[in-house]
C-alpha cells in the first residue's frame, strides 16, 4: 500500500499520456510548459520537507516532462540510445514490480552519501550510477519471467501464448 502512494502518480501521468496522445504531444513540445515544468521541479525539490501533495505531484510532473521532453527532442529514435531508451519504456511495468518487490530498499544505507554541497548534482550522479545496475538486473528478472506464461500471469496478471 505504501507503494500505491508513493507512486500512484507516476502511473496516472503515464496513463494520461498514453491515452490522450495530443495531450502528450502538446505536454512534451510546447517550451513555455516545459520552462514550467523545469520550474515546478526545482520548487518541489528545495520545498521537498513541507510534504505538500500538490506540490510534490507538480513537481513529479515537472520532472516527467522536462526529461521526457529532452528525450523527445534531443535524442533520434533511430539512434543506439533511442532504441535503447524504447526498450527500457517497454519494459517498465516488470522494472517496476521487480524493483518495488524484490530489491530491497536501499535508501537507509545510501543517505548518509548524499548529504554534501551540492546535492542535486550529486543525486542525480549518484541515482544514475545506482540506476543503471537497477534496471538491468529488473529487465533480465522480468524476461525470465516472460519465458513462464504461469509465472507472467501471477505477477502481471496477463496470460501470453508462448
Amino acid at each position: 500500500m505504501a507503494g500505491f502512494v508513493n507512486y500512484y502518480r507516476y502511473f496516472l501521468i503515464g496513463y494520461i499520456c498514453k491515452k490522450y496522445v495530443r495531450f502528450n504531444d502538446l505536454l512534451f513540445d510546447n517550451k513555455l510548459i516545459g520552462a514550467f515544468a523545469f520550474f515546478a521541479y526545482i520548487l518541489n525539490w528545495y520545498f521537498f520537507e513541507f510534504h505538500n501533495i500538490a506540490l510534490i505531484f507538480l513537481g513529479t510532473l515537472g520532472g516527467i516532462i522536462v526529461v521526457q521532453s529532452f528525450v523527445k527532442n534531443y535524442i533520434p529514435a533511430e539512434g543506439a540510445v533511442g532504441k535503447l531508451l524504447i526498450y527500457i519504456g517497454k519494459c517498465s511495468l516488470g522494472i517496476y514490480v521487480i524493483h518495488y518487490f524484490f530489491i530491497p530498499d536501499i535508501s537507509g544505507v545510501i543517505g548518509n552519501f548524499l548529504d554534501c554541497g551540492n546535492p542535486f548534482i550529486w543525486q542525480l550522479t549518484f541515482a544514475m550510477i545506482i540506476a543503471v545496475p537497477i534496471v538491468a538486473a529488473s529487465i533480465f528478472v522480468y524476461k525470465l519471467m516472460e519465458m513462464n506464461k504461469w509465472l507472467y500471469f501471477i505477477f502481471f496478471g496477463k496470460k501470453i501464448d508462448k
